[in-house]
């Protein structure tokens, strides 16, 4: 095959540069000289070849200017495309920029005002759970759950998280900073750090306040701005919104709840067979530092809310939170309890008219006597300082404790004493051990409640402990 190709070629060849001599006659003599077809086919390659590069060097060097000019067109054509999108690009990070700056201004106060009011509810349900310990009383399963409240709000086991905007953080697909961006362009066109892979990032805040210049200028009436990061924004700012009428509720729900507490403690303090305004005046009195002032009218927006309606709401909240304080302050100090707990203790005496143990006879008992082993206990029915600790006649080693606002308690018939005169003790304390000292028949402890220096009946303080616990 490969010969048979030769061979036409050869035959080409021939065909086309027959052999050719060239004779030269000079001086009566003829030379002659024999032109082969393979060397007619060389010389006729290299004469085309040097034809071709006369015609190109030639044409380059006459229409050189021309093609250098065009190129410089191009590339200026190009070139003002290019800063023309740049251009584009910023005008578009810019607006972001700026409409994010408003919407997260208007998310942060929203978000502020969420807390305000949520901080405003805590206090006054942490409020008045502290005055529920200092009286001693269990906590009371509340109808206002805050927090689950709240979080119902939000999808089951979802928890809050709001990204507002994050110039260090991945950027959002299909903005201006990711694969919209021109490769080459700068920093600052694409909105990156200026400073540097090692210098400091700027803030959100920063980078926008750099561009404010940029975002008004010459702009009186900027093009609303879609993107992702404003979509999430006004969705959380719609989700907090509905969070408003769920706290209007909540705090009208404390302050039923806390006007039935004070109502109920106020109870129980006519119950003990005390004048509630009493020990609230005295209260007060006993509290120490003038008060007063000129009478004003409390307007909500005073408290800074961004809902009226709900700083109307939290007035009267506080209010009756303040009302609740003083009963709840004033009840602390009431002895509601028996000086004796346990099933090992009974009560042998009642206060008020009895058969004397000794005579036999109708006589006026001051107190209730509760019988029990030697030795036991007996403590402090309200917090208050000891005023007397000795032994006194017929009640034999007895203890006194001053509540304040008029009312005592005393303890008789101990047969140890463990506390001194002038002494702080709180509900509880242990002032003694019961025993049978003085006029007594056995073992057990004579208690009085006195207010105002006038001997009351314990059992009905008893009753209204036992009331105060029923709610």
């Amino acid at each position: 095959m490969l010969v048979s190709l030769r061979e036409q070629a050869w035959e080409f060849v021939c065909a086309k540069f027959p052999e050719r001599q060239v004779y030269i006659r000079s001086d009566g003599r003829v030379q002659f000289f024999t032109f082969n077809p393979l060397m007619q086919a060389t010389l006729a390659g290299i004469s085309l070849l040097f034809l071709g590069w006369v015609a190109f060097t030639s044409v380059n060097t006459i229409f050189k200017d021309r093609i250098i000019a065009s190129k410089e067109e191009n590339f200026r054509q190009m070139q003002g495309s290019y800063e023309s999108r740049i251009a584009s690009l910023q005008l578009s990070y810019d607006e972001l920029n700026g409409a994010v700056v408003a919407t997260e201004d208007h998310f942060r106060s929203v978000v502020e005002d969420l807390e305000g009011r949520h901080n405003t509810l805590a206090s006054l349900i942490r409020g008045k759970e502290d005055l529920r310990a200092q009286l001693g009383l269990e906590a009371e399963p509340s109808a206002i759950h805050m927090d689950s409240v709240l979080n119902g709000t939000l999808d089951a086991g979802e928890e809050p998280h709001f990204t507002i905007f994050d110039t260090n953080a991945a950027p959002v697909p299909g903005s201006a900073t990711e694969e919209n961006a021109p490769e080459n362009a700068t920093p600052e066109e694409t909105g990156t750090d200026v400073e540097g892979a090692g210098g400091p990032s700027h803030t959100f805040l920063e980078g926008t306040f750099r561009r404010l210049g940029s975002l008004f200028a010459g702009r009186p009436e900027p093009r609303p701005v879609d993107h992702p990061s404003l979509r999430q924004i006004a969705e959380l700012e719609t989700r907090l919104e509905h969070l408003v009428p769920v706290q209007r509720t909540l705090i009208a729900e404390a302050q039923k709840e806390m006007d039935r507490e004070a109502a109920h403690y106020t109870e129980t303090i006519r119950t003990a067979g005390l004048n509630p305004a009493t020990l609230e005046r005295r209260m007060l009195d006993a509290g120490g530092g003038g008060v007063g002032g000129p009478e004003m009218t409390i307007s909500p927006a005073v408290l800074g809310y961004g809902d009226a309606e709900f700083g109307a709401l939290a007035l009267d909240a506080q209010a009756s939170f303040e009302e609740l304080r003083s009963v709840a302050l004033a009840l602390r100090a009431v002895p509601l309890n028996a000086p004796v707990t346990g099933n090992s203790f009974r009560q042998t005496s009642g206060f008020g008219a009895r058969s004397d143990p000794f005579t036999k006879s109708l006589a006026f008992h001051g107190g209730i006597d509760f019988s029990g082993p030697w030795g036991s206990e007996v403590r402090a029915t309200a917090p208050g300082k000891v005023v007397f600790a000795g032994s006194r006649g017929a009640y034999g080693t007895v203890v006194e404790v001053d509540h304040g606002f008029g009312l005592k308690t005393r303890y008789g018939h101990l047969s140890k004493i463990l506390v001194t005169v002038g002494s702080e003790i709180e509900k509880g304390a242990v002032v003694g051990k019961l025993g049978s000292t003085g006029r007594s028949t056995g073992p057990h402890v004579h208690y009085e409640v006195w207010f105002d220096n006038e001997l009351k009946n314990p059992s009905r303080f008893l009753r209204a402990g036992n009331y105060v616990n029923e709610e």
